[in-house]
């Protein structure tokens, strides 16, 4: 995921759409979990939420105990609030 926003950011288009550059841009192609969050979402506001999903983790990385639930939880919630279908689309990416 970090690695899509550095190359979405790379773009240097922050008011366009995730899943439009995601099928017009060749680097971005590869990231089939671009084509995941809602239609609508502009880089910048698919940036933000990344940061907002994932902040968690660094301190979750040094528990004893991983919770992948929570860690799971917070970013269906951050990215993927209105759009179950694209959380369904995330899950089938990250678990092949």
């Amino acid at each position: 995921m970090l690695e899509a926003l550095s190359c979405l950011a790379e773009t240097g288009r922050p008011d366009a759409l995730v899943g439009q550059l995601a099928t017009q841009q060749e680097p971005l192609q590869d990231f089939e979990l671009l084509r995941a969050p809602t239609p609508k979402m502009t880089v910048a506001e698919f940036g933000a939420r990344v940061v907002s999903a994932f902040f968690l983790w660094p301190k979750e990385l040094l528990e004893t105990e991983f919770n992948r639930n929570a860690l799971a939880s917070t970013i269906q919630h951050d990215l993927f609030d209105v759009n179950p279908d694209g959380w369904k689309a995330y899950i089938c990416c990250v678990t092949r």
